[in-house]
């Protein structure tokens, strides 16, 4: 109990409790901002808050007192009796690790997105300016081209002649830059530009969480093991024969442009996989809430032979899976030869080496009188923005009049109903509110506050 009541002590005179900084969220997804939650999370689990167990509350109980805890003033907090203050103190921080989990994960998956979002762009800038360069660099290759094979030019005086029509200051910008030029086959080769910014979070972000994954010997989670022991050892160099599967074929070249991989691009490889598999579920983590173990959405395997009869007795299935297999091969079976009179056509569509071959539609436009129906579908169904949508629905419901504070209190500030709707969209749409405080400009901590409370 003495880490309870230390909670709410502030460290010196004037400075903020424990309490007061674990409340704070992350207002920008930088990574400062990513180390600064990464650091909550650390001291959270070096009060091996993750191994308290807290099943005595329902877990909507928990929920509820985490709110109270984050609502409540440190003087309200010290009145109250020990029976109250307590059950509240462990629900937060309970509750407050597994958002830093989500608010980690969120922070992660921006700062990496807008790396690649850098790269794309500075790929379409390069792009428009080789254009530019090619073309200056023709025009005076046509000149020199002229002048070479110009009879009347002798060959002691084809220097002269050609400064004369190129001064030579510009001749030498211009096989400077024709060396500076290169052929990038995708946005990765500028992606490296970007690793410095990515060093700043990436050794304590991989070193903080325990990612998992259900895959036997994943080998996403082998590179992150690799990755851990050249940070702690302070080694560059990578070791000899990393995990490669996990590498996709666009990212081959950037990784291995040698035939085997370098470290900076490895790196930047296994990080944005990383993020992938964290969307998708592949990779999962304990304590979270977002990015949890997929399967604890499911029936527990343990309890799933108990269940297995009741089950597949409601859905009216076969407990063994067999007659719902050999039903779909029959109908596979049913359906091939349609499939075959379906490609025995005249317009090219064909099976070649297993692979189904579909030509380009060479059809004439539509009639006019399919093109006056479509025109008369959008203005009768027109293109809504969402945010438009929820706002149209709460002028005709007022469902936001009944989102009230869990204590009943009305609020302080007159831009609360932008936060809702904004709330409402970031869980419905899981975008999540990291990236809709980063798309709207809103204050991350103000979502949270209005989502949470």
């Amino acid at each position: 109990m003495t880490l309870l009541d230390s909670l709410l002590v502030s460290e010196s005179d004037q400075g903020p409790t424990p309490l007061y900084r674990l409340r704070q969220h992350a207002d920008s997804n930088t990574p400062t901002a990513l180390l600064n939650t990464l650091d909550k999370f650390t001291t959270l689990e070096s009060w091996n808050v993750d191994a308290w167990d807290m099943s005595a509350l329902n877990p909507n109980r928990q929920k509820f007192l985490a709110r109270l805890g984050r609502k409540y003033t440190m003087q309200a907090l010290r009145r109250m009796g020990p029976e109250r203050r307590y059950p509240i103190l462990l629900s937060f921080l309970k509750q407050t690790l597994i958002e830093l989990t989500d608010e980690s994960i969120d922070i992660f998956d921006v700062c990496i997105a807008s790396r690649h979002k850098k790269a794309q762009k500075a790929l379409q800038e390069y792009q428009t300016q080789i254009v530019e360069t090619t073309e200056t660099h023709s025009q005076l290759l046509q000149t020199i081209g002229d002048l070479v094979l110009d009879e009347t030019v002798s060959d002691g005086h084809l220097r002269q002649a050609i400064y004369h029509h190129i001064p030579r200051a510009n001749l030498q910008m211009a096989v400077k830059e024709a060396h500076a030029l290169r052929r990038p086959s995708s946005y990765f080769d500028f992606l490296d530009d970007h690793y410095s910014y990515v060093r700043q979070f990436a050794p304590q972000f991989l070193e903080t969480l325990s990612f998992q994954s259900h895959q036997d010997a994943d080998t996403v989670l082998e590179a992150i093991e690799v990755f851990r022991s050249l940070n702690t050892a302070n080694q560059r160099k990578l070791p000899d024969n990393v995990p490669l599967d996990f590498v996709a074929d666009h990212w081959r070249r950037f990784v291995m442009p040698q035939g085997q991989p370098t470290r900076r691009a490895y790196e930047l490889c296994t990080l944005s996989t990383l993020r992938d598999k964290l969307r998708s579920g592949d990779i999962y983590l304990p304590n979270s809430r977002r990015y949890t173990d997929p399967e604890t959405f499911l029936i527990p395997r343990s309890a799933w032979p108990q269940l297995r009869t009741d089950v597949c007795q409601e859905l009216d299935l076969d407990p063994t899976g067999h007659t719902r297999l050999s039903d779909r091969a029959q109908h596979l079976k049913d359906m091939l030869p349609r499939v075959d009179r379906m490609l025995d056509r005249s317009d090219g569509i064909r099976i070649e080496d297993g692979e189904l071959i579909v030509p380009m539609d060479d059809t004439e436009d539509l009639p006019e009188s399919v093109q006056a129906l479509d025109e008369q579908m959008r203005r009768r169904i027109p293109d809504v923005d969402l945010p438009d949508l929820l706002l149209e629905v709460d002028q005709w419901t007022g469902f936001s009049q009944h989102l009230t504070h869990a204590s009943g209190g009305q609020p302080r500030t007159d831009e609360l109903l932008v936060h809702l709707h904004a709330a409402a969209l970031a869980q419905g749409t899981s975008m999540g509110l990291v990236e809709m405080a980063h798309s709207t400009g809103l204050p991350y901590g103000r979502l949270a506050w209005a989502s949470q409370c």
